[in-house]
């Protein structure tokens, strides 16, 4: 069982860097484990992460002082954009920030790392949009979904590894500030998408 989690972070952590192996500018996060059940999981997983628009209104920002939060259907890369305004403190004081989030998501080709009868997917979220507090320090968060059938049950087991890529001025205060407001996103946003998958199991 150790053997198989070690293999399986070790998976995700590949899924987790950019194509171009840079991995010294990306923040990789603890590992999330969680099941999903009911009626066929995976179909409604997929319809979950097909359905954008759900998945973004369902998103409740979190790990600072939420406000302003709203849903752009259509954004201006062509998926929503979830947007609201988070504060909270960076070093001695508060600063407060907007945050523009631009969410897709995709399935990734060849199943997940050298895992058997796994499939991955992965949920981009582009914050570059963001006020430059933000901006700076983090462009890219991606939660990388390794998705496994039980076969004696039928759930579905999730292994998910979050990560963010760091923006064009990682600063020595607001770079660790903004760091944890985008590690807090995690549970959210795995919330959501559970969320969202109920929701297509009673369809």
């Amino acid at each position: 069982m150790k053997r198989q989690m070690f293999a399986a972070l070790a998976a995700m952590s590949v899924l987790a860097l950019p194509s171009l192996g840079y991995a010294e500018e990306w923040i990789s996060f603890e590992p999330v484990r969680f099941r999903l059940a009911g009626e066929d999981p995976e179909d409604a997983l997929e319809d979950a992460l097909d359905d954008l628009l759900k998945l973004s209104y369902a998103f409740r920002p979190d790990g600072a002082r939420i406000s302003d939060l709203r849903v752009i259907e259509r954004g201006p890369k062509g998926v929503p954009r979830v947007m609201f305004k988070a504060s909270r403190g960076v070093g001695f004081v508060r600063k407060s920030a907007q945050v523009n989030a631009d969410i897709h998501t995709q399935k990734q080709a060849g199943g997940c790392g050298r895992l058997p009868g796994s499939q991955g997917y992965r949920i981009h979220v582009n914050t570059a949009d963001s006020d430059e507090l933000v901006a700076a320090n983090v462009s890219v968060f991606v939660v990388n979904l390794c998705v496994r059938k039980t076969q004696t049950s039928g759930q579905l087991q999730v292994l998910a590894m979050a990560s963010m890529k760091k923006g064009y001025d990682y600063g020595r205060f607001a770079g660790p500030a903004v760091r944890d407001l985008i590690h807090a996103q995690t549970t959210p946003l795995l919330s959501a998408l559970k969320e969202v998958v109920v929701f297509y199991q009673h369809q």
